[in-house]
């Protein structure tokens, strides 16, 4: 058996199936690994293994013929009408297999393209607006008998129904952000099989000629998923949008809409979404009866003009989400006219300018509700009794209001499902014990700042199911405590996070058995809480201990020498406005993790050589009234540091020179007694 030339002969059989010189060939899809095979022959010179190689690239011709070429064209396209072509230019026509290519996604069984995303490839092109009316496309298909018609291979005036022939399996297509107009959208109609089609962020009106958009809802039959968000669409495209029976997820937001969202028609719909809309009528509710099928509504950042918002209606059964934050002006009688929303699970009304009492029925009767947003708003006065019957609820937020009483005698502690509370900047009292919470065993997560905290009994259950992860209780007293440090706190060996800055507990040592209890704490925060007395670290290590705020308190004592071997991976530790004496332990040196180390008003220390080589590892130097003498050349030296402040010391002489501060950006030397000239680093 002899040997021929592979690529010539490749060429022969591609030739005399398609019609197709040569180059024109290469152009349809044979791939160069395929055509490398050797092709043997008989002696009598009749083809004895050629059945793969055909079959390997028919394959190949067949499958991505259409594609490329359709997708070469787009490129030439985008790139004559704008700047596209930068973004496209990995669209190579020597890249035999599209499928490879940035933007396109194909079915991995078929190798049929079914993704493509065509986002900001107009984006910077100096404000062009496409017209895309006049785009020649060429498809053919092998056996196909239009092949010996080239007249008709051209489709001219069609937009992007050249494209919709030629992508036949296509199902995701983006167009966002790209500055088309409303001639585009009769042409997309031919994407018959397409189940998403992204048209947000373009120069949609849908003004000229309610017959285009028509259109283009009639012919898309399979169409799930449709984005249309920040476009000029007004009310008039919303009886054609009844048209997509198939569809589950619709975008409007940011559009022209006014008047009532008419979808009638739309009874799978399971996601609308309508953020930053304006709304003349407040019956957006009301509006929505025509969706049975609707289970999450976003509209944020909208605006409602008048007081009223007509009735949930009855048919509203299956709707799980209701997100309108920073939606304005809503008023609390909304929350009246919501209880026929039985499958609700998560009502978002943060920032909506609520103000006034929450009322006692309506939301009250949400009894599978488990996320409730109402921070930021102007509520007041105290909970209403009825919030105890919201069972199921996990999240609640009701910070940044105005709300009052003392929670132990809320409905807060009915919420037996309750993971997280946020309670922050209102004007609740709360009991420093806690007791009326013990029996939340879910509860892991207490926000109370900047409320008022207040002495109660120090009785606890035997067995306290309260286990928390986070609390935060910081600026809650504004003047000293006749009671100690949180006594329920010493039950709790889970937590993560622990914030009482700005808290005035009278006569306290440091708890070092909360850091002690908590192995897993990882932040705590206990500046300003008038602690007294040495520091008393836990007799164990605690690797999990990161950052340390114990500033501006009357902790007093030396700093223990195994401070940072029982704490070994922290990153932030400050004692600022202390009292501490003694020296700083020669460990700290060490400490790679450390990143931030602030110990101001702790004692004189001699800047010497034994305290050069305790900060080669930090990032930021805070030491105000600590050094006297001179200021060796190593401070200036070390690995990282960024920022170093000796402000405020008793330091002399002139400052060195020579030094290589690589990494040194801020220096602060203020108030000292230094002089002679500044160093050429400077």
């Amino acid at each position: 058996m002899r040997r021929i030339n592979h690529q010539r002969f490749v060429t022969f059989i591609a030739r005399e199936m398609t019609g197709r010189s040569e180059g024109q060939f290469i152009l349809l899809g044979v791939r160069e690994e395929k055509a490398a095979l050797s092709i043997g022959m008989d002696e009598e010179g009749h083809i004895v293994s050629i059945l793969k190689l055909i079959c390997d690239n028919a394959y190949y011709l067949d499958k991505n013929l259409e594609e490329r070429s359709g997708l070469l064209e787009i490129k030439a396209w985008f790139s004559h009408a704008s700047a596209g072509f930068y973004k496209l230019q990995d669209w190579d026509k020597e890249d035999l297999n599209c499928c490879n290519w940035y933007r396109v996604a194909c079915d991995n069984t078929t190798n049929r393209v079914i993704k493509l995303h065509l986002s900001f490839v107009n984006y910077g092109a100096l404000g062009k607006n496409l017209y895309l009316m006049h785009l020649c496309f060429c498809f053919q298909r092998i056996g196909d008998s239009r092949l010996k018609q080239p007249s008709s291979w051209c489709l001219k005036n069609q937009g992007f129904q050249a494209l919709a022939f030629g992508l036949r399996k296509l199902k995701i297509l983006d167009l966002s952000y790209n500055k088309f107009n409303d001639s585009v959208l009769s042409s997309l109609s031919g994407f018959s099989t397409l189940k998403s089609l992204d048209l947000s962020g373009n120069y949609f009106t849908g003004t000229i000629g309610l017959g285009a958009f028509q259109g283009l809802t009639s012919g898309l039959r399979k169409l799930k998923d449709l984005r249309l968000s920040n476009n000029k669409f007004n009310d008039n495209i919303l009886s054609s949008l009844s048209g997509l029976s198939t569809l589950e997820s619709l975008d409007l937001s940011n559009n022209s809409f006014t008047g009532t969202i008419g979808l009638h028609g739309l009874r799978k719909l399971k996601v609308l979404y309508l953020w930053s809309s304006d709304f003349k009528e407040n019956i957006l509710l009301e509006s929505l009866g025509g969706l049975p099928s609707l289970k999450t509504l976003y509209a944020s950042e909208s605006k409602f003009e008048g007081k009223h918002f007509g009735k949930a209606p009855q048919n509203l059964t299956k709707l799980e989400e209701l997100v309108l934050d920073d939606a304005s002006p809503i008023t609390t009688s909304f929350l009246s006219i919501i209880g026929p929303l039985p499958a609700l699970r998560t009502l978002n009304l943060d920032g909506c300018m609520l103000s006034g009492t929450l009322p006692h029925q309506g939301w009250c009767e949400l009894n599978n509700l488990e996320l409730l947003y109402l921070g930021g708003n102007n509520l007041k006065g105290v909970l209403p009794h009825c919030l105890g019957n919201l069972s199921s609820l996990q999240y609640l937020d009701l910070s940044d209001n105005q709300f009052e009483g003392n929670i132990a005698f809320s409905p807060l502690s009915s919420l037996l499902q309750l993971e997280h509370l946020s309670i922050s900047n209102n004007y609740f009292q709360v009991p420093i014990s806690f007791g009326s919470f013990m029996n939340l065993s879910n509860l892991k997560d207490i926000e109370c700042d900047n409320n008022e905290l207040v002495p109660a009994s120090s009785f606890q259950a035997p067995t306290p199911k309260l286990q928390l992860i986070s609390f935060s209780a910081s600026s809650c007293t504004s003047k000293l405590l006749n009671v100690g440090f949180p006594s329920f706190l010493r039950s709790q060996y889970d937590l993560d996070f622990v914030d009482l800055s700005h808290n005035k507990f009278i006569g306290e040592p440091f708890p070092s058995w909360l850091v002690e209890n908590n192995t897993m704490l990882n932040q705590l925060y206990l500046r300003n809480t008038s602690f007294i007395g040495p520091l008393q670290l836990p007799q164990n290590h605690r690797p999990n201990l990161h950052k340390i705020d114990l500033s501006d308190n009357n902790i007093n004592g030396q700093i223990a020498r195994n401070t940072c071997l029982i704490f070994p991976s922290l990153k932030y530790f400050t004692m600022a406005n202390n009292t501490l004496t003694g020296c700083i332990p020669p460990c700290f040196g060490n400490m790679s993790s450390l990143d931030t180390w602030i110990f101001p008003t702790i004692y004189v220390l001699h800047a010497s050589k034994g305290n050069r080589e305790l900060f080669n590892i930090l990032r930021e130097l805070t030491c105000p009234e600590i050094f006297e003498g001179t200021i060796p050349i190593e401070y200036f030296n070390f690995v990282g540091l960024e920022y170093l402040d000796l402000s405020e010391n008793n330091l002399s002489g002139s400052l060195p020179l020579g030094f290589d501060a690589t990494s040194l950006r801020y220096v602060h030397l203020y108030r000292n007694q230094l002089s002679g000239p500044l160093p050429y680093a400077f």
